[in-house]
């Protein structure tokens, strides 16, 4: 059965546009060649020879950073959102592991929106888009962000919890086609404060910044609706049990091709929401966790995981207050 389309959308305020995130005219699309994400030890400000990208040092002020990638979002936004009025999505059994053995590749974006369906949320209609094909949304009355990704690995060991589509898929549990930026936007105008990326030299600080909450949500091979946090699909190597740390909001980073000027979102690389360190990474643990293959902390907790393939909606959620340091 073919997933349904929605095809309403109501042009929003131009107030609220100019609060959305980077624009997609300035930013790598899905479908490009993602842009290598920088090693952990390099300094803050490097250059390459070839391209003469430029990343920009950290304020060492957080309200200072803040203030600045609000600033950068504002500046490079163009565009119009729309609001969308989905109709109801018909049950879709998941696919066996035998027909969803890998994500395809050679899909347009369009296409890829309406094989994942429309996200199982309460109220579809009162989510608004923030990109106009891609699957991601703002609940901003319910404070909520909400994408539609798929399952990708059951049993693999982690370094993601999410990443982007075609980036990592190898190393993380979902894989979302969603704009990273898009999705910084909305944390922030859900009123989600960014606080600072990890870093490794001097010394080892952790990443910081509002608490995000995660559940994903999807259809069992009956079409029941189930719904768990995260963290229940995440298997802590030490304890053996379910992960219990929480996500925050890192905010990544910005770079600048001094060859056209362009600004450009560093999780766009496919950082998005990790659970090893990277200080390009938009989302991720607030306690050291290496990404060395023999130090991994976090494996797939495959009985809980449905099938590949499976479409699961992703909802973030801020935690509003004072951001954890």
């Amino acid at each position: 059965m073919e997933p349904v389309r929605t095809k309403r959308r109501v042009v929003l305020p131009v107030v609220f546009v100019l609060a959305l995130g980077i624009t997609l005219a300035c930013t790598p699309r899905q479908g490009d060649k993602p842009q290598a994400a920088e090693k952990k030890n390099t300094p803050n400000v490097s250059t390459d020879k070839k391209t003469e990208k430029t990343t920009e040092k950290p304020s060492e002020h957080p309200e200072e950073r803040i203030q600045s990638q609000k600033a950068i979002v504002e500046a490079l936004t163009e565009g119009v959102a729309a609001k969308t009025e989905p109709k109801p999505a018909a049950v879709k059994e998941p696919p066996s592991e035998e027909e969803a053995d890998e994500i395809p590749g050679d899909e347009t974006r369009q296409e890829t929106a309406q094989r994942l369906g429309p996200p199982l949320v309460e109220q579809p209609e009162k989510l608004v888009r923030l990109d106009k094909v891609d699957s991601i949304w703002l609940d901003k009355p319910a404070g909520r962000l909400v994408m539609v990704g798929e399952v990708c690995q059951r049993e693999a060991a982690l370094e993601m919890f999410v990443c982007l589509w075609h980036t990592k898929e190898h190393e993380s549990v979902l894989t979302a086609r969603v704009p990273a930026h898009a999705a910084h936007a909305g944390l922030l105008l859900l009123g989600a404060k960014v606080g600072g990326a990890v870093q490794f030299m001097p010394k080892y600080v952790p990443a910081s910044g509002s608490v995000i909450d995660i559940d994903v949500i999807w259809k069992d091979k009956t079409g029941k609706i189930r719904k768990k946090r995260g963290q229940e699909w995440i298997r802590n190597l030490r304890t053996k049990k379910p992960m219990q740390l929480e996500w925050v909001f890192a905010g990544s980073g910005f770079w600048t091709d001094k060859s056209t000027g362009k600004r450009h979102y560093q999780a766009q690389s496919g950082d998005f929401i990790c659970v090893s360190n990277f200080p390009t990474a938009m989302l991720d643990l607030p306690v050291k966790s290496t990404d060395s293959r023999e130090g991994l902390m976090f494996m797939a907790l495959s009985e809980n995981i449905p099938p590949l393939g499976t479409p699961v909606t992703i909802v973030l959620k801020p935690r509003l207050g004072k951001p954890r340091r």
